[in-house]
């Protein structure tokens, strides 16, 4: 079988499972899809080390956990003012 061919087999016996997983990290539905298409899309650029991994569901598992990690980590988590302090500061632009 070629390498294609088995990627494309793994992938769609573990689609669901992957989704699933996202969404019990804490993804909405259409977080887990995009996570899960992010996930393979490494694993497909690694497919070969993925192959010789001694646990394959264990190797993509831990690889859609990093995409997690990275995901979240690119979001700004700064300090948004309160709702008080934006209507002072609009009564004192007037």
């Amino acid at each position: 079988m070629d390498q294609d061919a088995d990627f494309a087999e793994f992938a769609s016996a573990r689609w669901s499972s992957m989704v699933r997983s996202a969404v019990f990290l804490g993804c909405t539905i259409e977080e887990a899809h995009d996570l899960t298409q992010s996930a393979l899309l490494r694993c497909y650029t690694a497919w070969r080390k993925v192959q010789k991994a001694d646990d394959r569901d264990a190797y993509v598992y831990r690889v859609l956990l990093n995409c997690h990690r990275d995901s979240r980590r690119r979001r700004w988590w700064g300090n948004i003012p309160p709702a008080h302090l934006l209507t002072e500061l609009r009564t004192w632009t007037r």
